[in-house]
């Protein structure tokens, strides 16, 4: 007879070695963007060590994990992400106090929850409002091309947002250049070609 924690022991090890042979026997994926994704979960060890490797081997994509909330809330103040997946669900309400932090420092970024998608996870999603999940039963490679499309979206929202912005002035040459550089590019060359014309006009018209 197995005791409780020589249970969680296997059955982390049969999830991480699942994960494994997706890694030995996929071709390696491109994202084509620079990626960051946090994992966090505080129940599913060797689901999440193995998703941590796959993305680290097998992608271009920049991932770390981490198991607890103090964890999860110094990581998303030290640096930008453009992923939390919440791999199975957490033990303790409190913990998904994570989600409303990285939508707060993250505005176009998604919450993904990793897992079986069963009533509880259903539950979970509704509950907490997490729009996006994905079923961890499913290949790794699955879950990249969700992350693509998602990533291409929230891109797309950010453009608009930004745009939207330049038009009453509100957005800063920082935030442009860190969605399109060559605008901000453009925009100080005809600065500096209508400088140029203003200097001419004053110097050998108006002063004539």
């Amino acid at each position: 007879m197995f005791e409780a924690h020589e249970l969680t022991i296997m059955v982390d090890r049969m999830d991480y070695e699942l994960v494994k042979k997706q890694i030995d026997l996929e071709k390696p994926i491109t994202f084509g963007a620079v990626i960051n994704v946090l994992l966090f979960s505080n129940r599913l060890k060797g689901c999440t060590q193995g998703l941590l490797e796959y993305l680290q081997h097998s992608t271009d994509i920049t991932a770390r994990s981490v198991s607890t909330l103090k964890e999860a809330k110094a990581a998303i103040c030290e640096k930008p992400f453009d992923f939390l997946v919440i791999v199975g669900y957490l033990d303790y309400e409190f913990n998904y106090e994570v989600k409303e932090l990285f939508e707060i420092r993250n505005k176009f970024s998604s919450v993904i929850i990793y897992a079986m998608l069963d009533s509880v996870i259903t539950y979970a999603c509704s509950k907490y409002k997490i729009k996006w999940s994905f079923d961890r039963c499913k290949p790794i490679a699955g879950l990249i091309e969700y992350m693509k499309n998602l990533h291409a979206a929230n891109r797309t929202n950010r453009l608009s947002n930004l745009f939207a912005k330049e038009k009453t002035g509100q957005a800063s040459e920082k935030a442009v250049a860190a969605v399109h550089p060559n605008k901000i590019k453009i925009n100080r060359k005809r600065r500096t070609i209508y400088d140029l014309v203003s200097w001419v006009k004053r110097e050998f018209f108006l002063t004539n």
